[in-house]
């Protein structure tokens, strides 16, 4: 059976598969009764379309008749054929909804039948408020695209003495180039930040020079985001910069596509540990996630990655939304995406959850169901492992958990990103610290093991200078745990 065809058919939801099969039965966009009961044989086997279970014979004969000859190279031919067929339901059904590029080959089409009322009627409804949408680069783009149409049309139909709409369409290329050249630089900034990339950004300093010099050009909101991000990215930590953008997206989002608002939150997650002290990072974070998914941002298709599940639940433990976190676990489970990490995903979450209520054994069940092929994960586990066996006073396997996690993110920094190796290794070096500082001091770990706080003034100074330098350090995972841990001991 076509391979691909199997693969595309997998991807498309029940209705999905319903509209296709209405495309495929419709005399105008297929006139070939086979490609029908091809269409019809696989829709046996939906939604999996399980290659195993296709026989190709089976589907031979339910196209040809059981007493015709099979026929691999027919059946190869068919196959292609209908899926040329679902590409162009495809492509049909995302013009469907584009109701603003429907217009605009509307009025190529009545532009080549030199219907001008027509088309003058399509071009007013295009420029309605009710047809402009939300400004997205598509958008302008559109826009562009029009101007140029009519730009062509009136150099085809004036005595060369008007300005042949030449001004509407400079200005229509300058908004485009200066919007998709700020996308395109933050683009850079952010990617170059987390690679060690150093892109070469031609044109920046001109583009910012000349948004100074038209400030008109930010009145449209998606230029102005992408004006605001780069001052974000170009000057981390500058609180005035990154509240700017913050209030900027709370009163834009009725006028900005889901992506692009969620690329400006995206920008305010990264520089806010730049910005604020470890012990208000996480409320921001919180913050800006729940801004996102109490306003219907924050999924793509309905799907929401795995990474950024991970870090909402984890921003929501802490700042003390348990009760959230376990509800928001529920009710997003099978959003997860990709569908193969759905389950260590759920599990190792769970887990979190149940280490952020103290259930510290059902926290190490789910840990153990959670079964994680990806390096990040394997990370996250023993991440948390290491902080359930110092709930439990586990010292020693606490000992040989810090050494063997060291040598794994050892082993492992290439498939790591640079940041993230280093958030890793102060968390192992913080850890590892604070737990030979109670060795140490024979009194004070036995305090530590029966949960009593420091007594005498000298145990106090140490924990009160580790919380001190532990507090001074950069943001690493584990960090404000860590604190708190050390807090209970005065």
């Amino acid at each position: 059976m076509h391979v691909r065809l199997l693969e595309l058919m997998r991807r498309l939801t029940a209705g999905e598969l319903a509209e296709l099969s209405l495309f495929i039965q419709s005399p105008f966009f297929n006139r070939s009764e086979k490609a029908a009961a091809l269409f019809q044989y696989l829709m046996l086997y939906a939604p999996h379309f399980e290659a195993a279970q296709l026989r190709a014979e089976g589907a031979f004969a339910a196209v040809w008749g059981a007493g015709k000859p099979f026929d691999k190279a027919a059946l190869n031919r068919l196959g292609s054929q209908l899926f040329k067929l679902t590409e162009q339901f495809l492509a049909h059904a995302a013009l469907s909804e584009d109701s603003q590029r429907q217009a605009l080959y509307l009025m190529q089409q009545y532009d080549q039948l030199e219907l001008e009322s027509c088309l003058s009627a399509v071009l007013q409804r295009l420029q309605s408020p009710e047809l402009q949408g939300e400004a997205s680069l598509n958008r302008l783009a559109l826009q562009l695209e029009t101007e140029l149409m009519l730009a062509d049309r009136q150099h085809r139909n004036d005595d060369r003495t008007g300005e042949a709409n030449l001004q509407a369409l400079n200005d229509s290329l300058d908004l485009y180039f200066v919007t998709f050249k700020l996308k395109l630089l933050n683009a850079m900034l952010s990617r170059g930040a987390v690679s060690k990339t150093d892109f070469r950004m031609a044109w920046k300093e001109s583009v910012v020079e000349a948004l100074q010099q038209s400030p008109e050009w930010r009145t449209n909101p998606l230029t102005e985001l992408q004006y605001l991000m780069l001052q974000v990215l170009e000057r981390p930590g500058d609180v005035p910069a990154y509240n700017a953008l913050h209030e900027f997206l709370l009163g834009q989002r009725q006028a900005l596509p889901a992506s692009d608002l969620r690329d400006g939150f995206a920008c305010l997650q990264n520089a806010a540990k730049r910005v604020w002290p470890v012990q208000e990072y996480y409320l921001r974070l919180f913050d800006l996630y729940r801004d996102q998914y109490e306003g219907g941002i924050l999924h793509e298709n309905g799907k929401l990655h795995h990474a950024i599940f991970r870090n909402i639940v984890n921003s929501a433990l802490l700042t003390g939304q348990t009760d959230w976190a376990a509800q928001f676990i529920q009710n997003q489970r099978h959003c997860i995406s990709p569908e193969a990490y759905r389950d260590a995903a759920y599990y190792q979450n769970s887990a979190l959850l149940y280490f952020h209520q103290k259930q510290f054994d059902k926290a190490l069940d789910s840990l153990r169901q959670s079964k994680p092929a990806d390096v990040y994960y394997k990370l996250a586990d023993r991440s948390l492992l290491a902080r359930i066996y110092y709930e439990q006073r586990e010292s020693e396997a606490l000992d040989n958990l810090l050494n063997t996690f060291s040598k794994f993110v050892f082993d492992q920094q290439k498939k790591i990103a640079a940041p993230k190796v280093k958030s890793y290794r102060l968390f192992i070096n913080s850890l590892r610290q604070w737990h030979q500082l109670l060795h140490a001091q024979p009194a004070l770990y036995r305090k530590w093991l029966r949960h009593q706080a420091a007594s005498d003034a000298n145990e106090k100074t140490a924990v009160q200078a580790f919380l001190d330098e532990t507090a001074a350090a950069p943001v690493f995972y584990g960090q404000k745990w860590l604190m708190e841990k050390a807090e209970e001991m005065l």
